[in-house]
């Protein structure tokens, strides 16, 4: 793979941290789509979209404000915690009688959590190789990501049964 030596420790954690993210993105946003299909019309998914693309302007907006009061690490381990967070407080908002609105807001931050935590990532590793050594470093940290959203994936319905489906939250903040 090219790598030095003195790369590797740090590809692995970050491919190892690429990895675990994506697969709480995978089993989130299953579950958000599931749930909005069995919950919602059809007519509220262009809605669903317009409030996502509002809510990424002001989501970056926040990020760019965060992003000179935390190093990138820090940074990281921030949105990782309040995502982790929000998803607890939607688990709790599922448990509700009437959860429309909780399901709605679930894919909302579906989109929400997958594109912070993108940033959040990216932005330490760019910040971690320079141009030449992201062209060999880039690949192999990325490459983290497929394999989680396909075990994501493919778990996610057998796991969905098993233990029901608003607890794939759970897993999903485990793997945060």
């Amino acid at each position: 793979l090219n790598l030095k030596h003195s790369e590797s420790k740090h590809v692995t954690d970050l491919l190892t941290v690429q990895f675990f993210i994506g697969i709480a993105n995978a089993l989130v946003n299953y579950l958000a789509f599931a749930l909005f299909i069995n919950t919602l019309s059809v007519t509220e998914i262009p809605l669903a979209y317009l409030v996502i693309a509002f809510s990424l302007l002001i989501l970056n907006l926040i990020y760019e404000k965060l992003e000179h009061f935390f190093s990138p690490l820090q940074l990281l381990k921030v949105i990782i915690a309040g995502s982790a967070g929000i998803l607890l407080l939607l688990w709790l908002g599922l448990k509700q009688e009437n959860n429309h609105t909780v399901v709605f807001i679930l894919v909302v931050f579906s989109f929400l959590i997958y594109m912070i935590t993108s940033y959040a990532f990216w932005g330490l590793v760019s910040l971690l190789y320079n141009i030449r050594e992201s062209k060999r470093v880039f690949s192999i940290v990325g490459s983290g990501d497929i394999p989680a959203k396909l075990l994501g994936y493919i778990i996610a319905p057998t796991l969905g049964h098993l233990i029901g489906y608003d607890n794939l939250i759970w897993l999903a903040i485990i793997s945060l």
